[in-house]
């Protein structure tokens, strides 16, 4: 039993962490191939190649869409609920068309995020094995979760986050019975990345130890700034959402007018493009001004909610980590001028995990990704005090997170069990 046990869910950690380390390559090689187009589409100095891009990935997701038999992108709500479900089974191909179209979208250049649609991908491949099998040794529902524990793990290169996660934010409780399979799956993932892809964690940071103490009251006053800007961002997506249900056009009008406003934008702002992982670190050991972190804040917010909302499908996570950073860094900057607080990359780093947090509904879980990326104690304890003070904000204003906000949309309320 152990043995079979053991075998399942590493099989499981190493799918993933291929399908993982690959989507992350593909995406950061796109990368450098969008920069290498800026300067052949031009036109009196301004490159129009970020319009380029973005219509060639909505048309791509169009065609996903029929190809799948796609009425609405698959997510991380989708694994949430289905571990909750008697039946317990995915959609394996709107799973992985889904993050296909996903992909495409980062490839693009579209500003969301890839950790959703990888969780997504675990989940449903962990279903997929689990209606395919029949094997009893393992319930459909802690398959899954080992799933989602192993695109956490490969994606962060942080496996106890990955069996915190899939704890906190799939299950919903602690299980002696899912923590073997989960922490072998979460770390074979993150083994088998290193050793067959190499590379570093998404922020390789070094950072030295802060004093926690004269730190605590900028810590605590920012918490409620992160949790309102959280709260602020997902009531867009959805404000957005809303609208193409309005107005029936079908999905074409809709994702090009995303893909129109984002691309503009984008070439005068190429920063807010993407993931954003390098202006994300620069948020972390740079000083900007209070006018262009604002410009930057506010168009990753408003193009990331247009995007989703109009259909350019794609997580949520990541952009939420360059909210967070650059409120982070206002409000680093903005305490800084009314000395209350020497500037420091501490504010920076917790309000990455304080908007994460309560866009995924998985505090402990962030906080565990902040002490893997930093190796630091003090800044996780650091995270922790603001990311705390958001997750209440927002808990009481809106909700636990914003894919139990998608499933209480579809008539689905989890907090009744």
């Amino acid at each position: 039993y152990i043995f079979g046990l053991l075998f399942l869910s590493a099989i499981l950690g190493v799918i993933v962490s291929i399908t993982t380390n690959y989507f992350v390559n593909t995406v950061k090689w796109f990368f450098g191939l969008r920069n290498e187009s800026t300067s052949i589409f031009q036109l009196n100095g301004f490159s129009f190649a970020p319009v380029l891009w973005l219509f060639l990935a909505v048309f791509i997701l169009y065609y996903i869409r029929k190809w799948c038999d796609i009425t609405r992108w698959h997510g991380p709500s989708d694994a949430v609920y289905a571990s909750h479900r008697t039946d317990n089974e995915l959609d394996l191909k709107r799973g992985l068309g889904s993050t296909f179209a996903a992909l495409v979208s980062l490839c693009g250049g579209a500003p969301v995020g890839q950790y959703g649609p990888l969780v997504n991908f675990g989940a449903s491949i962990a279903s997929f094995f689990s209606q395919v099998t029949r094997i009893k040794l393992i319930t459909p529902e802690i398959l899954m979760s080992c799933g989602v524990a192993a695109a956490i793990s490969a994606g962060f290169h942080a496996p106890i986050a990955g069996i915190i996660f899939a704890h906190e934010a799939i299950l919903r409780h602690f299980s002696l019975r899912a923590l073997l399979p989960i922490a072998v799956s979460s770390t074979i993932s993150a083994a088998f990345g290193n050793w067959a892809f190499g590379g570093t964690p998404l922020f390789s940071l070094k950072v030295g130890a802060p004093e926690l103490m004269p730190l605590l009251p900028a810590l605590f006053i920012s918490g409620f700034v992160f949790g309102a800007i959280a709260l602020i961002y997902m009531k867009m997506i959805f404000w957005f959402s809303a609208i193409p249900t309005k107005h029936r056009f079908g999905y074409l009008p809709f994702a090009l007018i995303a893909a129109a406003v984002t691309g503009g934008f984008g070439v005068f702002f190429p920063e807010i493009l993407g993931l954003g992982v390098n202006v994300i670190f620069s948020f972390i050991t740079e000083e900007f001004s209070l006018a262009l972190i604002l410009i930057l804040l506010g168009l990753k917010i408003f193009l990331t909610s247009l995007c989703i909302g109009f259909g350019i499908f794609g997580g949520v996570f990541s952009p939420a980590l360059f909210i967070g950073a650059a409120s982070g860094q206002f409000m680093s900057n903005l305490l800084g001028q009314i000395s209350l607080f020497a500037p420091s990359t501490v504010l920076a780093i917790s309000g990455m995990a304080a908007v994460a947090a309560c866009v995924v509904g998985a505090p402990l879980a962030v906080i565990m990704i902040i002490l893997e990326l930093t190796m630091s104690y003090e800044y996780a304890i650091a995270a922790l005090v603001s990311t705390m003070v958001a997750v209440m904000v927002t808990n009481n204003f809106y909700g636990h997170s914003f894919f139990d906000k998608q499933l209480e949309q579809r008539g689905i309320d989890l907090s009744q069990g």
